[in-house]
């Protein structure tokens, strides 16, 4: 009889190990579907941030504005502004002044003659627009990658140029807290420390709160 009774609890106990690790195994499934919708959803909030962002950049990686060579792959999601702003133009708002060079790599050079017009005859900014096929390897020292689908892949280009997706990869970001006179940790509302993914590696930088409210 003690025997039955133990075999019984055994095949219970068994049954239970069962059904726990299926309902584990049901979680994590539901919590990587969530994290990869929400992965394709994401709109990067610190583009017009993106010239504070791009000078602690080069500070940390010892190098010049004046040398920068910008490669712009453009979004493959154009339609995703017809609401707002383009993706790509509001970067060019920020990013053209004071460059001495800059490729634009599109499907759509249409959109991008305008723009190339505008800043030749206001800097003397030669803008080169070229098809996204094109075989010839970029001369860009520094590659912004806007496109959304696909995986980041750093390796299509130079070893020494920085990668930098904007779509394809989350920028993450948390508040730093402010300290008051007696050194505790006071209230939020410091600077934003933002993750900002470059190749496969990680960089972070500062961006004042001011300039970036309503963007967490």
């Amino acid at each position: 009889m003690e025997n039955r009774i133990k075999r019984a609890g055994d095949f219970i106990r068994r049954i239970g190990i069962k059904l726990y690790q299926l309902l584990i195994g049901e979680k994590k499934k539901r919590s990587k579907s969530r994290e990869q919708a929400s992965d394709d959803s994401w709109e990067n909030p610190y583009i017009d941030d993106f010239r504070e962002i791009l000078m602690q950049i080069l500070e940390q990686r010892n190098r010049s504005f004046r040398d920068l060579k910008p490669t712009v792959i453009d979004t493959d999601c154009p339609e995703q502004s017809f609401l707002t702003e383009d993706d790509v133009d509001r970067l060019l708002n920020v990013l053209t002044d004071g460059l001495n060079y800059l490729e634009i790599r599109t499907d759509r050079p249409e959109h991008f003659r305008p723009f190339g017009e505008r800043v030749y005859q206001e800097n003397g900014l030669l803008v080169l627009i070229c098809p996204k096929n094109q075989k010839n390897r970029t001369e860009g020292n520094l590659i912004l990658d806007l496109e959304r689908h696909g995986k980041a892949e750093p390796e299509k280009y130079p070893h020494s140029a920085l990668y930098i997706p904007f779509q394809k990869k989350i920028w993450k970001a948390w508040e730093e807290d402010l300290a008051d006179s007696a050194g505790k940790v006071g209230q939020k509302g410091g600077n934003l420390d933002i993750a900002v993914p470059i190749g496969y590696n990680i960089v972070t930088v500062k961006i004042g709160k001011q300039n970036s409210s309503d963007r967490i």
